[in-house]
C-alpha cells in the first residue's frame, strides 16, 4: 500500500501532466481557430441590395446576369440555403468586382 507521501507525489505528477496537456491543447486550438476564422476585413459577401449599392448596378441588372449565367454560382454567388432552389443569393464582392472589371 502506498504511503501518504507517495500518494501526494503521484497526485502532483498527475496535476503536472494534466496542466501540460491542457496547455498543449490550448496552443493547438488557438492556432487552428485563427486559421479557420477569417479576419472581418476578409469577409466579402453581400446580399443583392448591398451589391447593387456598391457596384451601381440595378437589382434587376444583377438578376439578369445571374439568369444569363454571366455570374456563376459558387464563384460569384451562392445560395443562402444551398438545399433550397429559391433561396436568397449572397454575392462574393471580390469575384463580382473582378467580373465587372473584365478579369
Amino acid at each position: 500500500m502506498l504511503n501518504d507521501k507517495a500518494l501526494i507525489d503521484f497526485a502532483k505528477k498527475q496535476v503536472e501532466i494534466s496542466t501540460l496537456q491542457l496547455n498543449a491543447t490550448k496552443i493547438f486550438l488557438e492556432n487552428v481557430c485563427t486559421e479557420l476564422v477569417p479576419d472581418s476585413s476578409e469577409i466579402s459577401w453581400a446580399y443583392i441590395e448591398k451589391l447593387a449599392n456598391m457596384t451601381g448596378l440595378s437589382i434587376n441588372g444583377i438578376r439578369n446576369r445571374v439568369s444569363r449565367k454571366e455570374l456563376i454560382e459558387n464563384i460569384h454567388y451562392r445560395r443562402e440555403n444551398p438545399l433550397q432552389k429559391k433561396s436568397r443569393l449572397i454575392f462574393n464582392i471580390a469575384a463580382v468586382n473582378d467580373y465587372l472589371s473584365g478579369k
